[in-house]
């Protein structure tokens, strides 16, 4: 398994994961018009596209195949998916390592994001902390999220390898 740099050649795969992890994992937790909306209106081509043009994504592939996504805006989580026939195999726990690594990189000393009702225990497993619950209408539903927060054990005890293939850990 490798965690790169999303590259247009990706794009169209990982729409995929994205829409099959949209269809299959989150349709338990929202009803069926939430799901249909954010199908046809949301992650589309043209959406994906744009993100990849304008935030730091990341793909997770095995064998050449995309097994999940997830995006970096500043500090901010977006958009981390993993194919469902993929999911609980540590795949969604590394694509957040990897941009964890990439924010302390750039500074920042803690990540935020808006968690799905579907994601939220896997980002508490994660070491984020509930700020507060936020809601977003879609279509005719209010539809329930978390808005999360991981600071100081971020920069403890990272491991980064820089390009000339030397690893060093970040302390606080």
């Amino acid at each position: 398994m490798i965690i790169e740099e999303i590259t247009s050649e990706d794009v169209e795969n990982a729409l995929k994961c994205i829409r099959r992890s949209v269809e299959i994992s989150n349709a338990p937790d929202y009803p069926p018009n939430v799901i249909r909306i954010q199908l046809e209106k949301h992650y589309t081509l043209e959406w994906m596209r744009n993100a990849a043009k304008n935030r730091y994504c990341a793909v997770a592939k095995e064998g050449g195949e995309i097994r999940g996504t997830g995006a970096l805006v500043k500090n901010e989580l977006r958009n981390i998916f993993v194919d469902p026939d993929y999911q609980n195999r540590g795949i969604g726990k590394r694509i957040v390592q990897h941009l964890e690594r990439k924010a302390v990189e750039e500074g920042f000393g803690e990540v935020w994001l808006v968690s799905s009702i579907t994601a939220h225990g896997f980002y508490k497993h994660m070491g984020y902390y509930d700020v507060k619950e936020v809601q977003e209408r879609i279509g005719d539903d209010l539809v329930t999220g978390y808005l999360m927060k991981k600071t100081s054990q971020l920069t403890r005890g990272i491991v980064t390898t820089t390009k000339y293939g030397s690893s060093f850990v970040i302390m606080p």
